[in-house]
């Protein structure tokens, strides 16, 4: 946060280029592993390409930026694999599908690529569920909460809520007992 502030505040800095670099360092180490957000890893990347812009006449120190690109890319095939394989455990065949899809395709060089693979040649061979979109279902005897009773908020009672007559809070709408019991 401290690094993202002074990078912000002080873009003419002697310091930028560090504070860059540090800035890159902090969003990889706070990244937990596969089984986290990711988010850092992406503005980590985004990091290496701004430093990189900006000091084009130090290419000297772009190797070190070059492997963390690499250590991205290798934790981000990691993440989608690890995606693929909850998708696959649940069922899922189609998002399985998806997200081992997406690694040959990314990160063609990756020890993951092969794994993906492996994992796409199973799923081939596995049955397809078809999937329905979700719907609301209303309980029998419940009370319909995009019904207009006038019963309050979500039809409890005692609410208050807006009826037919839109009376508001404490009124008393056209389709029931609305207002205050």
């Amino acid at each position: 946060m401290y690094y993202e502030q002074f990078l912000t505040e002080y873009p003419k800095s002697p310091f930028l280029q560090q504070v860059q670099l540090a800035a890159i360092d902090a969003r990889m180490k706070g990244y937990l592993g596969p089984d986290y957000d990711a988010s850092g890893l992406e503005k980590a990347r985004e990091g290496v390409r701004k430093t990189m812009k900006t000091f084009p006449e130090r290419q000297e120190g772009f190797e070190k930026l070059y492997h963390t690109l690499d250590v991205i890319n290798a934790q981000e095939a990691e993440k989608t694999f690890k995606d693929g394989m909850y998708y696959k455990r649940v069922g899922k065949v189609a998002s399985a599908e998806y997200y081992f899809g997406k690694i040959p395709q990314r990160w063609p060089n990756s020890p993951w690529s092969v794994k993906a693979k492996t994992e796409l040649a199973q799923l081939a061979k596995m049955p397809r569920k078809p999937s329905k979109p979700s719907k609301i279902i209303i309980p029998p005897g419940s009370i319909d909460p995009f019904g207009s009773t006038g019963r309050g908020m979500g039809g409890m009672p005692g609410m208050g809520g807006m009826g037919m007559g839109g009376m508001g809070m404490g009124g008393m709408g056209m389709g029931g007992m609305g207002g205050m019991m």
